[in-house]
Formats: structure tokens, sequence, C-alpha cells
């Protein structure tokens, strides 16, 4: 256990839609079913590999098992305030001048993003779900990296 146990614990981390309490439970669970075929486990030529094996297919259980909890709108709205990639624009010029290159659109979203409307105070705006304007932000963030690399070379 400690020769493998820090090895376990770090891959378990890196897994996605695992809380630390869950990569800690899910590294538990690969030492209870290792306790149990502890003659396996002694008798493989690489142990560290048949446990990283077993807990892959341990969290492969835990998926089947859960279904993730759906994006609610306060969590697009939430992820849409954390964004600061407009901070690349180096002035209000430059990034008037890349609105004007989107396609319609998307300018629309954006400039409403820019006004500092929220994905979901945007959606009855333009009569849009809240997905396909996170979509169109996404896309318009996109499009706009694009122009200011272009512009920049």
């Amino acid at each position: 256990m400690e020769e493998y146990g820090p090895t376990l614990e770090r891959r378990a981390q890196r897994f996605p839609r695992l809380t630390p309490e869950q990569a800690e439970d899910l590294v538990n669970d690969v030492w209870v079913y290792a306790l149990v075929k502890l003659e396996k486990v002694l008798q493989h030529p690489k142990p560290g590999a048949w446990l990283l094996i077993v807990m892959g297919h341990r969290y492969l259980d835990y998926l089947r098992s859960t279904r993730p909890d759906p994006f609610t709108p306060d969590d697009m709205e939430r992820l849409a305030t954390e964004d600061q990639r407009f901070a690349r624009f180096e002035n209000q010029n430059t990034l008037r001048l890349a609105l004007q290159a989107l396609e319609p659109p998307l300018a629309e979203v954006m400039t409403l993003k820019l006004e500092g409307l929220t994905l979901a105070e945007i959606a009855p705006t333009l009569e849009l779900s809240i997905a396909e304007v996170g979509r169109r932000c996404a896309r318009g963030l996109r499009q706009l990296g694009e122009f200011i690399k272009r512009n920049n070379s």
C-alpha cells in the first residue's frame, strides 16, 4: 500500500467528475478489492499496473451507476460571470472591429455579453435557449480570438 498508494491517489484525483472525497473512496475501493484478490495481486508481474487497471474499471462502474447533474441556468450564469476572456482585447477599438467581423447571430450575443448581461438574460432577449446562447458565446469568443491572432501577426 505504501508503494502504490500515492500513485493511485494521484490518478484518482485526475479522473473527471470526481470530488476529492469520491477519489479517496475510489482508492479505498481498489484496496478492498485488492485485499480480496490478494493472491492475484501478489502473483502479477506488475502489481501497480494491475491496481491501476482495477481502478479504471471501478471508475467506469461509478460513471455507469450515477448520472451527472445537468447544467442549470445558474451554473451557466456563474460560468459566464467568471469568464475573463474579454480581457485579452487591448482596447475597445480592437474589440469593436473584432465584433464587426463576426457573423450577425454571434455578434448579437457577444454585444449583449459585453454589456454585462448574463446568458440567462440574453436568452429571452434573443428568444433563444440558454444552451444556444452559451454555444454562440463560445463560438463568438473563439472567432474573436482568431481575429486577434490574425491582426497581431
